[in-house]
């Protein structure tokens, strides 16, 4: 699939199966993270992979709204930005997110 059919076909999903998630996908999706640009190359953040069911929970519990899904899922990927190191932290966490999210959709 190319990069122009993988942004139209995409899309967010919010019931998750019980079916583990390939290891070497994992990798591939936090070598995706790795990859990602950030301002005056700090790569600020850290990733951080959960698969321990109560810990999903208790990530789901860290927002009011829209986390939820996060219980359900097999595998979730935090990403941590350290936040004086960086003015930007927000935008360079956000893009490392959306290239392992890309990253994940190809897969």
């Amino acid at each position: 699939m190319d990069f122009q059919q993988l942004l139209i076909n995409r899309r967010s999903i919010r019931r998750y199966t019980d079916e583990k998630i390939d290891p070497e996908h994992v990798k591939l999706i936090l070598e995706a993270g790795l990859l990602s640009p950030t301002s005056k190359s700090s790569r600020a953040w850290q990733f951080v992979v959960v698969e321990d069911s109560d810990m999903l929970s208790r990530l789901a519990d860290c927002k009011s709204a829209g986390a939820m899904p996060v219980a359900k899922c097999p595998l979730a990927v935090v990403v941590a930005v350290d936040t004086t190191s960086t003015d930007p932290w927000i935008e360079d966490g956000s893009v490392a997110a959306s290239f392992m999210m890309l990253q994940a959709a190809s897969l």
